[in-house]
C-alpha cells in the first residue's frame, strides 16, 4: 500500500486488505468456535475477546509510536517484512508450522469417566447444593511403576483443579508402602456432577492411565462422602 500514490488504486488495495484481514479473522473465530466444548464456551470467548482487544490496542501503541519515530512509509515496509517473513516461517519450519486445520486435532467432546463417579442409590443422592463432597479413590500401585504413578498424579491434579476441584490430596498408607489414596474436594454434588461432564478425553486418558497402574485385579476402590459439618454446626 505504500507504494500506490493513486486514490483510487489505492482505496482499492486497501479495500482488498481489509477484506483479507476479515476474512481470516473471521475463519480464525470460527475453528475456534469448532474447537471448543459447549461447558467451556462463554469463558473462552470471553478470553479470546480480552486477548484480540489487548492486541489490537498494545500492536496500535506500537505502529503508532514507530510511525511517529520512523516515518509512515517505514513503518508499512517494516510490517510488510515482518508479515512475509512471518508468512515463510510458519510454512517452512516444521516446529513453526501451522494451520486453521489444528480442530481436526483437537479432543474436546465429554467423556464417560469410571473413577471418581457417582455410584450411588438413586434413594441416597444428595441434593445439589448439598457439599462439600470429598471423593477418594485407592490404588495399589507396583513399587517399580511408583515414579510413573506419581506423574500421571500430577497431571490428573491439574485436571480436577481445572475443572471445578477446590482441594486436591494425595495421601500414601503408611502401613501400607505404594498404596495412595486420591481425595478430591468440590463445593457440592452438583459441582461433582458438572466435573464429570467436563471430563474431556483427553483427560479421561490420563485417568484411565491412574487405573491401569493399579495393580489389583478389581478397579480402584472408591469412596464418595458428603460433609456433614452443617449438621453439626447448627444451633439447636
Amino acid at each position: 500500500m505504500v507504494f500506490v500514490h493513486r486514490p483510487g488504486l489505492f482505496l482499492v488495495v486497501a479495500a482488498l486488505a481489509g477484506m483479507g484481514w476479515t476474512l481470516s479473522a473471521s475463519e480464525l473465530w470460527v475453528a475456534s468456535q469448532r474447537a471448543m466444548p459447549d461447558w467451556a464456551r462463554g469463558r473462552m470467548n470471553a478470553t479470546m475477546v480480552m486477548v484480540s482487544q489487548g492486541a489490537t490496542a498494545l500492536g496500535g501503541v506500537v505502529w503508532g509510536f514507530t510511525a511517529h519515530q520512523a516515518g509512515v512509509v517505514s513503518t508499512f515496509l517494516g510490517a510488510a517484512v515482518f508479515g512475509f517473513l512471518v508468512m515463510v516461517i510458519v510454512r517452512v519450519v516444521p516446529t513453526f508450522r501451522i494451520s486453521i486445520d489444528f480442530t481436526k486435532s483437537l479432543r474436546f467432546e465429554a467423556a464417560p469417566v469410571t473413577i471418581l463417579s457417582p455410584h450411588l442409590a438413586p434413594g441416597r443422592l444428595p441434593a445439589p447444593k448439598d457439599g462439600p463432597v470429598s471423593i477418594t479413590a485407592e490404588f495399589q500401585v507396583d513399587p517399580s511403576r511408583r515414579s510413573e504413578f506419581i506423574k500421571a498424579t500430577r497431571d490428573a491434579r491439574l485436571i480436577f483443579l481445572r475443572n471445578g476441584a477446590y482441594r486436591w490430596h494425595l495421601y500414601e498408607e503408611l502401613k501400607q508402602p505404594n498404596t495412595f489414596r486420591m481425595e478430591v474436594t468440590v463445593h457440592s454434588w452438583k459441582e461433582h456432577l458438572l466435573q464429570l461432564e467436563r471430563m474431556t478425553k483427553n483427560e479421561k486418558e490420563v485417568i484411565d492411565k491412574l487405573q491401569n497402574l493399579h495393580i489389583e485385579p478389581n478397579p480402584p476402590e472408591e469412596w464418595i462422602s458428603l460433609s456433614v459439618d452443617r449438621e453439626v454446626l447448627k444451633e439447636s
